[in-house]
């Protein structure tokens, strides 16, 4: 009989599941009803900008040409003060996010990745005062640059550019990690070129970007905002298409683990795909769970045994 090494990975699965407790996750977008969420505010008289749930994702569509420049001011309620939350703890909070720049109908018989100019970011206004506030709505504010096609960041007075173009139907995962109390934000992402979760730099090579509106005292920090552009004439024309946002969730501290998100299946606390992929980071790396409590370790090229909940792992040798 083979004899089998006692492997603690980590110290438990309790170790595992707490970076991922701490996560609340706003809406995963998987039905009509996130919808209920989400306020769409147009500056324009039967504007055709909208949101849409589409694949279990919130679709922003930029209306029609013709319609005014910055036609849409869509808000998700996030549920929750995000700045007082910072305050009360001294700490920073982290909202989580995934965006998609999808592949679209050209018009002419094939496809192209869509054409965007897209802005999120956290919001320190009602959804009946953005209209008159607009941009100057966001403190915690990001885009998609439809001149350069390049992933952008703001940062106090002007963006700073990744020099990144985001590539079509690929999922970026975005972690803001917001601190109201020194009135800064640091920005992660991991999908596409960036093929493990990387901090975005600035151009002074601190990672800290500065809020574009340091909120009020009496402003509270409880929105998402997505802004579209469409332009008012042909030339002018900026935004065609639709963006795809996703599971966005919010932490109170610094959280750099992706929320347990994916169709609501998990294995302790971690997100499983329609696959049994499980992405656990810094416990095991990438596992299968298909033959649960048998575990699939690639990297190991065998099978593990973790069972009763226990975060234990057994591996034959």
């Amino acid at each position: 009989m083979n004899k089998k090494t006692l492997i603690l990975v980590l110290a438990s699965a309790a170790a595992a599941a707490t970076a991922n407790a701490n996560w609340t996750v706003v809406s995963t977008f998987d039905d009509a009803s996130a919808l209920d969420l989400i306020t769409d505010n147009t500056n324009i008289e039967g504007s055709n900008a909208r949101s849409e749930i589409i694949d279990g994702k919130w679709a922003v569509f930029p209306g029609d040409l013709f319609e005014n420049t910055s036609n849409l001011y869509a808000l998700l309620d996030m549920g929750t003060d995000l700045k007082a939350m910072s305050q009360a703890s001294g700490e920073p909070v982290t909202v989580y996010l995934e965006v998609v720049q999808p592949t679209v109908d050209d018009g002419q018989g094939g496809t192209r990745k869509a054409i965007v100019d897209c802005v999120w970011g956290l919001s320190n206004i009602d959804s009946d005062e953005v209209l008159e506030t607009r941009y100057n709505s966001y403190n915690v504010m990001q885009r998609i640059n439809v001149g350069t096609d390049n992933y952008e960041g703001r940062n106090g007075g002007g963006y700073w550019s990744t020099e990144e173009i985001l590539q079509a139907d690929v999922t970026y995962k975005i972690w803001l990690v917001a601190d109201y109390n020194l009135n800064f934000y640091e920005a992660y992402v991991q999908g596409g070129q960036w093929t493990e979760q990387t901090k975005l730099d600035t151009e002074d090579g601190s990672g800290i970007w500065l809020f574009r509106v340091n909120p009020a005292p009496e402003n509270t920090v409880d929105k998402f905002q997505v802004s579209l552009s469409r332009g008012n004439s042909v030339d002018g024309e900026k935004g065609l298409d639709p963006t795809y946002l996703d599971n966005i969730a919010y932490a109170d501290g610094m959280d750099l683990s992706t929320p347990p998100v994916g169709g609501g299946e998990t294995w302790y606390g971690y997100s499983v795909d329609a696959d049994g992929w499980v992405n656990t980071e810094g416990w095991m790396g990438w596992v299968n769970n298909t033959y649960d409590p048998n575990i699939w370790h690639p990297m190991l090229n065998k099978y593990i045994y973790v069972g009763d909940d226990s975060g234990w792992a057994y591996v034959p040798r």
